[in-house]
């Protein structure tokens, strides 16, 4: 009969372990559901607001047409893909332990000779106290990756937002070329007020059409020509390029003026210096990405600790009341079910030969208190004192990590739920101010200013 209560209280203590873990997978996927889907539905919004912006805003285009734009998108989209991330990790419901014994891809380019040189160059000397701190950092965080990994990694970030800022910033020279190639109305210092409300006729749109046309055409045929000359010199070389080409448009004087002012501004569309200043800059700072993530891991193991720690406590309180289990058993099947714990475990197991020892260096590689006081446990049940004994309060200690857990659960599934929901709608917030507010509100101070100087 005493054995049958037993089975039953232990079979109780199993079906409380699942149901806490369902309850709190249940919550996170509840309250996080649609999210991912939100951040990725501002993607499609952009070209949505500008054609509607320039429909009912025709100045806007000045701003759609130009870099500004082109960098608007590109701000946007990392932040879709940064927030997304950060979703992911939210909803994130357990730990994923290291797979022992596995080489992964950082293991393969460090046995490249100039890729090892780098890492080696780059990374601290192994006896100093920033490779010992570093090692440490990436065992609590439980990355599968070694310290050339890590720093293998931060190169390879640092020299990829390098690449990435430095070609969008090309990208955005190129895109203003091409805007002030085909802009009509490009260095009209009086803009038309009219303009900000309304749409253009057809024929206005046919005649904008066409002299963008001819500018492109002069423009290509004056690829190489020397602007170090006087401007009137200039000038005169595209009213006589014109005349050869029977331009039948506007006056050629208009159109010299603006071609020559388009023809000044394509050629300071280069990359400068403080572009790649602000790439090197980025490409830096991205490098401290890696220790970011890992440092969020570390965040997210110390969750993990508490739970696998509360899953040994059912496993020894089932193992416990069986006379022939000793502390090697015990650390046996707590290896069997370990994830956070795996490494210090096996360690443990394979030194066990001086048990007293062994357990000593676990308590010292892990500094969680639980899984010490735990460990101090099995300690004293190394010794002449029955493991029943040894882990006689573990059944009240448990009943108070039980209703601690809950509640830390409960306060871990608050706070998840409030960052992804905060998270969640920043993208379209960025949109609406990026790619809505902005141009509007740039457009029509730069309007206002215009029209009141000339007023004055």
């Amino acid at each position: 009969m005493g054995g049958i209560s037993l089975f039953i209280k232990n079979l109780n203590y199993l079906v409380e372990e699942i149901q806490i873990e369902i309850i709190k997978k249940n919550q996170l996927s509840y309250w996080l559901r649609g999210l991912n889907i939100i951040v990725i539905i501002p993607l499609f919004l952009p070209p949505i607001i500008e054609n509607w912006a320039k429909a009912s805003f025709p100045a806007v285009s000045s701003f759609y047409n130009s870099y500004l734009a082109f960098y608007a998108k590109s701000l946007i989209f990392l932040v879709i893909v940064v927030c997304y991330a950060f979703i992911a990790q939210i909803q994130r419901t357990e730990y994923s332990g290291k797979t022992l014994n596995k080489k992964t891809w950082d293991f393969y380019a460090s046995e490249v000779p100039e890729i090892n040189f780098i890492v080696k160059f780059v990374m601290p000397d192994s006896n100093t106290v920033k490779h010992r701190k570093t090692k440490v950092f990436i065992e609590e965080s439980g990355a599968d990756m070694s310290i050339e990994g890590l720093y293998l990694r931060r190169i390879l970030c640092a020299l990829s937002i390098f690449l990435l800022v430095i070609c969008v910033f090309w990208a955005g020279h190129r895109h203003s070329i091409e805007t002030i190639k085909s802009d009509p109305q490009y260095g009209i210092k009086t803009p038309n007020f009219l303009m900000m409300l309304g749409k253009l006729s057809a024929d206005e749109e046919t005649k904008q059409a066409s002299l963008s046309e001819g500018d492109i055409k002069v423009i290509n045929a004056f690829r190489k020509v020397d602007l170090s000359v006087s401007p009137e010199a200039a000038k005169t070389d595209i009213v006589r390029e014109l005349s050869r080409m029977n331009y039948q448009g506007e006056d050629s004087g208009l159109v010299a003026e603006r071609i020559y002012a388009k023809m000044v501004d394509i050629g300071k569309e280069r990359l400068k210096l403080w572009e790649v200043f602000v790439s090197l800059l980025l490409g830096a700072l991205s490098s401290f990405f890696p220790l970011l993530i890992l440092a969020f891991r570390s965040s997210l193991r110390k969750l993990d600790m508490e739970d696998e720690t509360f899953q040994f406590q059912t496993i020894i309180i089932l193992l416990m009341h069986h006379d022939r289990v000793d502390v090697r058993v015990v650390l046996e099947w707590m290896k069997e079910f370990a994830n956070v714990f795996l490494k210090h475990i096996e360690v443990c197991l394979g030194n066990f030969q001086e048990s007293r020892g062994a357990l000593e260096k676990l308590k010292q590689s892990v500094s969680f208190k639980p899984f010490v006081k735990l460990i101090d446990n099995l300690e004293m049940a190394n010794g002449d004192i029955p493991l029943k004994l040894a882990f006689d309060s573990l059944e009240l200690d448990r009943d108070f990590y039980k209703e601690n857990r809950k509640e830390t659960n409960k306060q871990q599934i608050s706070r998840r739920i409030e960052f992804g929901q905060m998270i969640g709608f920043v993208p379209i917030h960025t949109v609406l101010g990026l790619y809505l507010a902005l141009p509007i509100l740039t457009t029509s101070f730069t309007a206002f200013s215009s029209i009141q100087k000339q007023l004055m």
